[in-house]
């Protein structure tokens, strides 16, 4: 059976380790410095190179033939082909996925630990995927690591470094894994590829580099999928057979037809390219990260800086369809895209909720004697079970033009008397759309309408804080335009609060109250 390329071209020594320059500088200082701690904690994305670094250490520190002031291994002694095989005795891999429990840290790190090595000068114990341990493996840890023996050396590998306790990580020296840059990526495929003897057409290259988002071992994988096709030359129309690819010529065109809210349009596309084999949520990832690259130019970014895997001819047309968004129709777009991206998999009709997320971009679900945007989106909840009306934003520009069409020749502004007519109405949308919302709503009221801004008086910087959120203003926002007919906004004005006769807070009681209604209470 042949190795993956990942692990057929693991790096050896630290100088073949893509990008984390930060973390090699350091370690291999550490080394020259015979100063090297007893404990480390690596952090950061899959395939970034946590465990190749663990591994290089290990070597390192045990290396028969590594001379005073130097850093790099040998990878020719028997101390360095022993780790390098994957047979040394004093380096103990552990998977902390499937070794949660205090018997194993007990078993496998503890009492193992206490014992001195049985060759080499370091004992190193490499715990992949840490955040896994049970709180009290780490317990059982804890004290190893307070007081570890001389020989022994503990290298902690995570991906979710926010799972491990602060106890651990005070008495780790930390180093965060970086996604590796672009170019970083294209020089390991090459050398990878001169290694093997291939020929692999540069635009391959490329697009896996692209497609690998930064991440090594996905970088080698797909490049392995394309080498097992077994020709000496890779072409792009022969790794199309084995990487879902999609060009971004046709992202570019989708947004285009997105922007210029051609429905029928972008429905046909999306089921042409469905019957063409395309990856239909692949295409969805590559079209929202389309819309992120438009985003930053509208902000004034630099793409090199911040958006890898740009070519030159792509952002001159990705620059052109920037002068044709508001920062506002981009965010949403992509919010919308996000949320209906998740439904591809629960759906029956794999295209039907990008078809939906069409409609609901181009405006088309607020056509004349439709159904309001909030029954719309609750009926939807029927079709898709995990849909959640609290996180999705609701399209100010289609209420926008929905209110429009329902109240032309209308220009009176509401007035304070129809806002208090309607406002018990109000409450219950918002209780729809959020009932936590709702429950802060219901506590303050509506002091005063000027040039269609309702001022709310609120009690509590909490409550301020959150109606004042962007997803919920906006939602409020919409609520009032349709049930109002007018585009109206919502500004919180914070007052002192009074207590009641009795000394107690007016509003304390009422806050208790609610606490009630949900089954709770309030804790001082």
């Amino acid at each position: 059976m042949s190795l993956a390329l990942y692990r057929k071209y693991r790096p050896q020594t630290f100088r073949e380790v893509s990008g984390q320059t930060h973390i090699k500088t350091t370690l291999q200082n550490e080394l020259e410095m015979d100063r090297v701690s007893h404990a480390y904690l690596f952090s950061g994305p899959r395939g970034t190179g946590k465990t190749t670094m663990a591994r290089l250490l290990a070597k390192s520190v045990n290396c028969l033939s590594r001379k005073k002031g130097e850093s790099e291994p040998c990878s020719k002694c028997e101390a360095c082909a022993e780790i390098t095989d994957g047979r040394s005795l004093d380096v103990i891999e552990i998977d902390a996925a499937s070794h949660t429990g205090v018997d194993n840290v007990r078993e496998n790190i503890i009492q193992s630990s206490k014992f001195t090595p049985t060759q080499r000068k370091y004992k190193v114990f490499i715990i992949d995927e840490v955040h896994m341990l049970s709180i009290s493996a780490f317990n059982a840890l804890l004290k190893t690591l307070e007081e570890p023996p001389k020989h022994a050396m503990f290298i902690l590998a995570t991906t979710e470094l926010h799972k491990v306790p602060e106890t651990i990580l005070s008495r780790c020296q930390r180093f965060i894994f970086r996604i590796v840059a672009y170019e970083e990526i294209i020089k390991r495929l090459d050398y990878i590829i001169a290694k093997e003897e291939k020929k692999v057409d540069a635009e391959v290259v490329e697009i896996i580099a692209r497609r690998s988002g930064g991440y090594v071992r996905d970088a080698e994988s797909l490049l392995g999928q394309a080498l097992s096709l077994g020709d000496k030359k890779i072409t792009l129309d022969l790794a199309k057979l084995v990487i879902p690819f999609s060009d971004f010529q046709l992202v570019l065109e989708f947004i285009a037809m997105l922007q210029q809210k051609n429905t029928v349009g972008a429905v046909t596309f999306i089921n042409n390219i469905l019957g063409e084999g395309v990856d239909l949520t692949r295409f969805i990832i590559e079209a929202i990260e389309g819309l992120r690259k438009i985003l930053l130019l509208t902000l004034g970014a630099s793409l090199d800086a911040y958006a890898m895997n740009v070519r030159k001819e792509d952002e001159l047309k990705l620059l052109g369809l920037s002068k044709s968004f508001s920062t506002d129709e981009i965010i949403s777009i992509i919010e919308t895209l996000l949320e209906y991206k998740e439904k591809i998999p629960l759906s029956p009709i794999e295209q039907l909720p990008i078809e939906i997320a069409i409609l609901e971009i181009c405006g088309q679900n607020s056509a004349k004697g439709a159904r309001s945007k909030n029954n719309f989106l609750s009926d939807k909840a029927e079709t898709f079970k995990k849909y959640d009306p609290k996180t999705h934003p609701l399209a100010q520009e289609d209420l926008s033009r929905q209110g429009g069409e329902n109240n032309k020749g209308s220009k009176r502004s509401p007035t304070m008397e129809a806002v208090t007519q309607h406002w018990n109405q109000i409450l219950e949308q918002i209780k729809k759309y959020n009932h936590t919302l709702f429950s802060f709503i219901r506590l303050n009221k509506p002091k005063s309408v000027k040039n269609n801004v309702i001022e709310l008086v609120v009690n509590y910087s909490f409550h301020k804080e959150r109606v004042e959120e962007m997803k919920n203003k906006l939602a409020i926002e919409n609520i009032l335009q349709e049930i109002l007919g007018e585009k109206m906004k919502i500004e919180c004005i914070l007052i002192e609060r009074k207590e009641d006769e009795s000394g107690v807070l007016k509003e304390d009681k009422e806050i208790e109250a609610i606490a009630q209604e949900f089954g709770g209470s309030v804790i001082e």
